[in-house]
């Protein structure tokens, strides 16, 4: 426990990550910066962890532990107000760097360290604390006035700046924890060093995925593509100048937030990408609806793989189709047509990935009196891909006839230039649980494909047709829009009313805690994520809103089936 108290206290944050630097301070260019907002800060957020949780307390709770554990001197010494945080840095060569924590009196804070002690810490004659522990003996200087170093070399101390929280370029203002990593400063034999040890991690999982499965084909194209994949890493390390990580609690919003940002190199391939995400237009923007449980969109160009990679993965895909096919024992003639159907499919696969344009769309609504899902995609060939559906329902309907001329019906429809199709299956006894997906999808359960020129739509539950239709018709009219090239949205509210009507009882009885705790939050209560560009970078964001901070809280010491219960699912059902 001294131990700990003892390494929190002087903020060793380079444990291990420290070396010596050889260089002028004018050669050292930065590496990382880890930034801390500083101890009132924390204790900020302590004061809202804990009364979101239900615990009003919890802020006093951990001021008396500090007295406690520092013996009532508390802090003392410490500058309560500006940040802490850590500093690496390089000559080209070797890596280096320093702890730095705001002092107004070193004395005093080592005195407090000391009181745990006394053994491990003392003060040498130049004025410099050594602080010695298991694996190296670290030192404390207060360098500069209001600053006090960390390092476990001495020789260090003289290439610390005068204000370190310059160099953290406001992370500590917009986050509460947060470290930057200047990738493009990082030594070129550091950076391949990092790309190999992966490789190496991915191969160790490949064999030990080998020797509890049978060794195939598969396991022969996992290798191939974890091969494809160092490779285009090690080829967009190049591109990154500088990686941001940064988390935040709002106390004005009451909300959560993370953020990971890259920033690219000028006049790179990473960098052309990302200046072009700034423009986005989708083609479905009617199907974000943020009034629904789930809506998201992903919406970006990319660049295409290599003729020699999308080939194979096609060739892959086929064989791998036409192996079911074989083993299916079906008849010749219906065989040749299945594998027709394959090809057609696949190669609207190909030509929509070698057109290096992603943009899809989905949403899923969960009202109490109708759960409906609907969505759409951009293909490069829509016609192509409506003959396959056809052929596909006239080979199931030579076997079958009685059976697609009650559920399916080609060509229902046709809305804005998309043509509409219809498949009706009605819900039998068979289904397990009959009675709550007639109360959420209706006797029959409705699936509507629509195909146009240029993209494929899918709508499925009682309100389908309807649904989808003003999906469309919305993203019509706001094709001129421009759009962030991601974005995903998740109404917790919505997700745990629907399981208290549906759920097994113990889930019912967690989302109904969960329910209650989200009623303080006035209906904040979303998950939102959305990549936002700006220039050559892209941030990648995610709000947590009060209400599913409150909701997380509530259900952290909940048992849910089949994970800390002893209830399993199975079991709850039958309760």
């Amino acid at each position: 426990m001294r131990k700990l108290v003892i390494s929190m206290l002087c903020l060793t944050l380079l444990v291990g990550m420290v070396f010596a630097v050889g260089a002028r301070a004018a050669d050292i260019k930065p590496v990382a910066v880890v930034s801390l907002s500083g101890y009132d800060n924390i204790l900020e957020d302590i004061e809202l962890v804990g009364e979101l949780s239900g615990r009003p307390h919890l802020r006093m709770v951990a001021e008396g532990l500090v007295v406690v554990v520092t013996k009532g001197q508390g802090p003392a010494g410490l500058d309560k107000k500006r940040p802490w945080g850590m500093l690496v840095g390089t000559d080209g060569k070797n890596v280096g760097g320093c702890s730095f924590v705001p002092v107004t009196d070193l004395d005093k804070l080592m005195s407090v360290a000391k009181g745990w002690d006394k053994d491990r810490i003392k003060k040498t004659d130049n004025g410099i604390y050594e602080i010695k522990t298991r694996r190296k003996t670290l030192y404390v200087q207060e360098t500069h006035k209001g600053w006090a170093f960390i390092v476990d070399n001495k020789d260090l101390f003289q290439y610390v700046p005068a204000n370190p929280a310059r160099l953290l370029s406001g992370l500590n203002v917009r986050y509460d924890i947060a470290a930057r990593i200047y990738v493009a400063n990082i030594p070129l034999e550091c950076r391949e060093k990092m790309c190999d040890e992966l490789q190496k991690r991915m191969q160790k999982m490949t064999e030990q995925h080998k020797k509890k499965h049978k060794p195939g084909r598969h396991l022969d194209k996992c290798k191939e593509i974890a091969e494809h994949l160092h490779q285009h890493m090690k080829k967009h390390v190049k591109d990154i100048e500088q990686v941001t990580l940064g988390w935040s609690l709002d106390n004005d919003l009451r909300q959560c937030v993370a953020e990971v940002s890259v920033v690219a190199k000028k006049g790179t391939k990473l960098a052309k990408q990302f200046s072009q995400l700034g423009g986005t237009r989708t083609n479905f923007g009617g199907f974000e609806l943020p009034e629904t449980a789930i809506s998201g969109r992903i919406t970006s160009r990319y660049q295409v793989p290599e003729a020699k990679h999308l080939d194979k993965m096609i060739d892959h895909m086929r064989a791998k189709a036409y192996k079911k096919i074989d083993k299916n024992g079906k008849a010749a003639e219906h065989a040749k047509v299945a594998r027709k159907v394959v090809d057609t499919i696949l190669d609207v696969v190909k030509k929509t990935a070698a057109s290096g344009h992603l943009d899809c769309a989905a949403a899923v609504s969960l009202d109490e009196e109708a759960a409906t899902l609907i969505a759409g995609r951009y293909v490069a060939d829509g016609p192509k891909l409506e003959s396959a559906v056809k052929m596909a329902v006239n080979v199931i309907r030579k076997k079958h006839p009685e059976c697609i001329a009650k559920t399916v019906k080609l060509d229902a429809g046709r809305y804005r230039g998309v043509n509409l199709h219809v498949a009706t299956i009605p819900i039998t006894d068979k289904c397990p649980k009959k009675k709550q997906v007639v109360e959420a999808m209706g006797e029959n359960l409705e699936i509507v494909l629509g195909i146009g020129p240029k993209a494929v739509y899918l709508a499925t539950g009682r309100d389908a047709m309807v649904s989808l239709k003003q999906a469309i018709q919305k993203s019509q009219q706001n094709r001129r829009w421009t759009v962030p090239p991601m974005e995903f949205t998740l109404s917790l509210e919505e997700l745990l009313e629907y399981a208290e009507e549906f759920g097994p009882p113990k889930c019912r009885e967690a989302a109904d805690k969960a329910d209650d705790a989200m009623e303080k939050a006035y209906g904040r209560n979303s998950i939102r994520v959305v990549a936002l560009p700006s220039g050559r970078s892209v941030t990648l964001r995610m709000e947590l809103d009060e209400g599913v901070l409150r909701a997380m809280s509530s259900m952290k010491h909940h048992k849910w089936p089949g994970r800390d219960s002893k209830c399993t699912k199975k079991q709850c059902d039958k309760k």
